[in-house]
Formats: structure tokens, C-alpha cells, sequence
């Protein structure tokens, strides 16, 4: 049943996003930290992005704009190693402070504040009225 609910909610954001262009990482890494532990949560939050993005080169690959690909899409792909290294880096971090609430122990690591934190922000920027105002040049790229 874990697995169903784990792959109808990938299957239900991935599709969610292919139209609106943005939240598969917001919505679906804290959905998968429920079952998986962060590390894990996160790879395979990384393993629907690639596959939804597969998805969309194949079906929208005509309207590929390959200046932004090559200016923007390339310095991700790089960028992405970098952030998996750092993602390795603070997994291994132990936990920074322990309690207990209702009887359920919980823990903070780095990691944990570290996403939380990135997740937090996203989503506060998304439903910021300052969004609207960020409008760049695609010289930018």
C-alpha cells in the first residue's frame, strides 16, 4: 500500500507539473520524507525529475529552445553534481538536537534544517506578490 501511495503522488505532482513548469521538488521531496529517510527522499525525488523531464523533451522536443538549453540547462546539469556532493556531504552529519513530543522522538541534522529551510523559502517566494516582478532579459542566461 506504502508503494501505491508513494507512486500515484509521484505520478499525480510529475503531472501536475508538466503544466505549470515548477514544484515537483516542492511538493513531492517532503511527500517521499514521509516514507524514505531525507537522503533517499531526495535521490528519488531526483530520479521523477529526470524521468519527468524525459518525458517533456519527448513530448514538447520541437519547441526546445537550444540557446537556453545550452546556457542554462548545461550550468544545471553541473550544477546538480555539485548540489548531490554537498547532499553527501550532509547526510553523513550527525543529528544537531533531539526531543520528544507526545511521545515521538524527533531529530534535527543539517540536512534536515538545511532543506527545510530551501523548501520553506521556495515556497514562500511562489506565493510572494514579489514573483511577479522578476522579469529577466534572456541575455541573463
Amino acid at each position: 500500500m506504502t508503494y501505491l501511495v508513494i507512486g500515484l503522488t509521484a505520478l499525480a505532482t510529475a503531472f501536475l507539473t508538466l503544466f505549470s513548469g515548477f514544484g515537483l521538488g516542492t511538493l513531492l521531496m517532503p511527500a517521499f520524507a514521509l516514507f524514505f529517510p531525507l537522503p533517499v527522499a531526495v535521490a528519488s525525488t531526483a530520479v521523477v525529475h529526470g524521468a519527468n523531464n524525459l518525458l517533456k523533451v519527448s513530448l514538447l522536443y520541437k519547441e526546445i529552445n537550444f540557446k537556453v538549453f545550452v546556457w542554462f540547462g548545461i550550468p544545471a546539469m553541473i550544477a546538480a553534481v555539485f548540489g548531490a556532493l554537498s547532499l553527501s556531504y550532509l547526510a553523513v552529519v550527525t543529528e544537531i538536537y533531539h526531543w520528544q513530543w507526545f511521545g515521538i522522538n524527533f531529530e534535527s541534522t543539517s540536512l534536515k534544517i538545511v532543506l527545510g529551510g530551501l523548501i520553506l523559502t521556495f515556497a514562500l517566494f511562489d506565493l510572494s506578490p514579489i514573483k511577479s516582478r522578476f522579469q529577466f532579459n534572456p541575455s541573463w542566461l
